[in-house]
């Protein structure tokens, strides 16, 4: 079985361990990566779903929804720091902060595939009687169950 493990650092560092073995190193300043609008499949805290970004207008703010929930939120283009609230269906008094930044990389083994993006960060739940609770989440490019 092959195994491939990233380790992101400071989202500005991307080293890839194939079979225990270092294949791509690269360094990227992300400072003015443009955020893909599309489709993404999100993770997080034992829940898949999807981040559909519609639209970035030029002040950074998003036309998104995520898990089926429509999203406010920004991307800072200089810093590549992406930040919205989601408020889950049905839920009145609670709501979900995500706070993340943009990677990019060039897949393949040898570093010379395409352009592969991920967003990743931290989320907390919020909102009256709630415990204060952090929990990581990533996206990728694509719709993966549909």
């Amino acid at each position: 079985m092959w195994a491939t493990i990233l380790l992101l650092f400071h989202v500005s560092f991307v080293i890839v361990y194939h079979k225990y073995h270092i294949i791509a190193m690269r360094g990227y300043t992300m400072e003015n990566l443009m955020l893909p609008t599309g489709k993404w499949t999100i993770y997080g805290n034992k829940e898949g779903g999807l981040l559909e970004i519609s639209s970035i207008d030029s002040e950074g703010n998003l036309t998104a929804t995520a898990f089926g929930d429509k999203i406010t939120g920004s991307f800072n283009v200089s810093s590549g720091e992406i930040t919205f609230t989601r408020t889950p269906k049905g839920s009145v008094d609670t709501w979900q902060l995500y706070t993340g930044y943009i990677s990019m990389w060039y897949g393949g083994e040898d570093g010379q595939g395409g352009e592969i993006y991920l967003l990743g960060g931290s989320y907390s739940n919020v909102g009256v009687g709630t415990v204060f609770h952090r929990f990581g989440w990533y996206a990728t490019p694509g719709w993966k169950w549909g």
